[in-house]
């Protein structure tokens, strides 16, 4: 006998995430990711540009610091570096995991 192949709709993954027992994020994966972003560079300048921001998280290394910023990114200067964090990273930040700013 052969095998039936069934088409199936990928199923999109959502994610919750709980903070002392409350849901402060509950959405597609894709969708979480990009409701924050991280900017990377010298420590001056990213905390130049993250002044008045939703930081959610900060690290340092030296001269250089990373922050990863809730919302969309806005007149990125050149001398600092744009991404999307991954899911794990957004998690640990919006769950005050790491380095708070």
């Amino acid at each position: 006998r052969r095998p039936e192949f069934v088409s199936r709709k990928a199923a999109s993954t959502t994610t919750g995430v709980l903070k002392a027992g409350k849901i402060i994020a509950d959405d597609d994966c894709e969708a979480l990711r990009e409701s924050a972003y991280l900017i990377e560079g010298n420590a001056e300048d990213v905390d130049e540009y993250a002044e008045g921001k939703e930081v959610l998280n900060r690290n340092t290394a030296g001269s250089l610091a990373s922050v990863c910023i809730k919302g969309e990114p806005e007149d990125i200067p050149e001398t600092l570096s744009f991404s999307r964090p991954s899911l794990q990273k957004l998690i640990v930040s919006l769950t005050g995991g790491g380095s708070n700013a």
